[in-house]
């Protein structure tokens, strides 16, 4: 194995490992999600190194390494978080233009979701720290991989089930008060993608022809900022 390219190496081999698992061995969707996270939290890592910045640079090397759609906005969730702030008129404002009061039992994520800048055109209220809170990078991070490592269980806003067709992000409307028939969407994370996703971080890490030594970071993009020193692992 080539030492340029070990990353690569090892992020396809976990993928395939995993897709094995889940498709001929009875793998779960815990043990699936937990071994690739696992590989985007250590290429993260590599890339910064020390302790107490798991989550942001969890986000930063998939919005710098990753596939675009890591940044993502969940509306289902952006939505959500603004009613359950009383927020109204942004609600309302994002909901017309984007998100209607849909009555299906499921959504493509690729349909219903939409990047930053498209949602600030709409609404320019929203800062784009707040947005990131709900980029695919973030609820991957916050929903997926924290709670499978710690509590070894998917956020209460995750759907842990076989999305089925390959799709980057479904979601299912859920029942979440019987008596009132309130619903709540819930995320699903499509293990295919996210092994994918892996793989490319670690070829994109493997590629960079910048070996410069690490530096500290002033602000992360999960925060707002856009880092304006890369810095890549030794």
């Amino acid at each position: 194995m080539s030492s340029n390219v070990w990353r690569t190496a090892v992020a396809t081999k976990k993928r395939d490992l995993v897709l094995r698992l889940v498709r001929d061995c009875g793998g779960s969707y815990a043990d699936a999600v937990l071994i690739l996270c696992a590989v985007i939290s250590g290429l993260a890592a590599q890339v910064w190194r020390g302790r107490g910045k798991d989550r942001e640079r969890f986000v930063e090397v998939l919005q710098e390494f990753g596939p675009k759609e890591t940044t993502r906005i969940s509306l289902p969730f952006l939505i959500r978080h603004l009613k359950k702030q009383q927020r109204h008129a942004e609600k309302k404002k994002l909901a017309k233009q984007f998100f209607d009061n849909p009555q299906y039992g499921s959504l493509d994520g690729d349909t219903v979701d939409k990047y930053e800048d498209e949602i600030i055109d709409a609404c320019e209220s929203l800062s784009r720290e707040e947005l990131r809170v709900f980029s695919y990078g973030n609820l991957l991070y916050k929903e997926i991989r924290s709670a499978y490592t710690h509590e070894y269980g998917a956020g209460s806003s995750v759907d842990s089930s076989p999305s089925g067709p390959y799709r980057t992000v479904t979601y299912v409307n859920w029942v979440e008060n019987p008596r009132s028939q309130d619903t709540v969407w819930r995320i699903n994370f499509n293990v295919e993608w996210i092994g994918n996703v892996a793989v490319e971080v670690a070829k994109a890490l493997d590629n960079r022809a910048d070996k410069s030594k690490p530096s500290s970071p002033k602000s992360w993009w999960v925060d707002g900022n856009k880092m304006k020193t890369r810095i890549v692992y030794c």
